[in-house]
């Protein structure tokens, strides 16, 4: 899981929002809630979440909140997308060639309310994967022209899912199970699809 690791315990609130938090990659026991809570968790300021964040948990609520609205709609998958497609380090090319060389997979995905990380490997190589999705993670390349193929990708796939009925079915369930103010609550395929156009690379690393 990624970890995000809290600000100086001696620094003031007042000063935090210009601290740095810093991004870790690690490996955690899903089951000992002790040690990571969910964005759904912090915003609903469930026991595990104010347990963790102890008294920074209204600053990372707000902060959370503030980070939710200047999303541009498509911005959470087109990011994703990007993070695949190569780093400062090397192309995505290299990355698969690795990949493939080890029998192993990467995947990085992102919807309007979560975003998922997926590796496999056999156990000796688990630690060059791990660097290597680490890499993908801290130094993306975040390229005009990878954000334009990736525009023309997911339009391509959100257009597909609108033809696709149970696609739009399951669409329509989340839909009506969660309201809009929901953390929960899906972002609408036409939304996204509207957003796509606007989203730009200063959006994309603001939202990483």
């Amino acid at each position: 899981r990624l970890r995000l690791g809290l600000p100086d315990d001696d620094l003031p609130d007042a000063a935090l929002s210009g601290s740095t938090w810093p991004l870790t990659l690690e490996l955690v026991d899903v089951d000992d809630r002790s040690r990571w809570c969910t964005a759904d968790d912090l915003h609903a300021g469930a026991p595990a979440a104010m347990a963790i964040a102890g008294r920074f948990h209204h600053l990372l609520q707000h902060q959370l909140h503030e980070a939710s609205e200047a999303i541009g709609a498509a911005v959470p998958e087109l990011t994703a997308m990007l993070l695949q497609a190569g780093t400062k380090r090397r192309d995505k090319f290299q990355i698969d060639e690795t990949l493939s060389s080890l029998g192993a997979e990467v995947d990085v995905s992102a919807g309007g309310n979560a975003i998922d990380i997926y590796a496999h490997s056999l156990t000796r190589d688990l630690g060059t994967v791990v660097g290597l999705l680490a890499e993908q993670l801290r130094e993306p390349a975040f390229t005009q022209a990878e954000l334009d193929k990736a525009k023309v990708q997911l339009e391509a796939m959100l257009r597909d899912a609108g033809e696709n009925a149970d696609a739009r079915a399951s669409e329509a369930l989340q839909l009506a199970l969660f309201p809009a103010s929901s953390p929960n609550a899906p972002i609408p395929r036409e939304e996204r699809l509207k957003a796509i156009p606007s989203a730009s690379l200063e959006q994309i690393r603001q939202f990483h």
